[in-house]
């Protein structure tokens, strides 16, 4: 069995090199060997309302970098859709539920 050690990355000055902290040491260590068990820590995941906030912000960035005439970027009944949903999403980012 090996030692429990947190990854921190690739050792720069040594060639094919991990740099890990080992909390029962309270130190670092080098090492060339290292077998990674991920079936041990969770990835965090989005929750699907995040998910949607993202894209939200993503298309209404894109949205406003469009250059389109003035007049029909106004006056189209998506981009004021769009607007509510941002309206929607800033709001609950600032605490509310949805």
């Amino acid at each position: 069995r090996g030692t429990d050690a947190f990854y921190l990355g690739p050792a720069k000055d040594h060639y094919r090199c991990y740099r890990f902290y080992v909390p029962s040491t309270r130190g670092y260590r080098i090492s060339g060997a290292a077998k990674f068990l991920p079936e041990y820590c969770s990835i965090p995941e989005m929750m699907p309302f995040d998910k949607a906030v993202q894209v939200a912000d993503e298309l209404l960035a894109e949205m406003r970098t469009l250059n389109v005439n003035r007049k029909l970027y106004n006056k189209s009944r998506h981009l004021q859709a769009l607007k509510q949903l941002e309206a929607i999403f800033t709001s609950t980012n600032k605490g509310q539920s949805p």
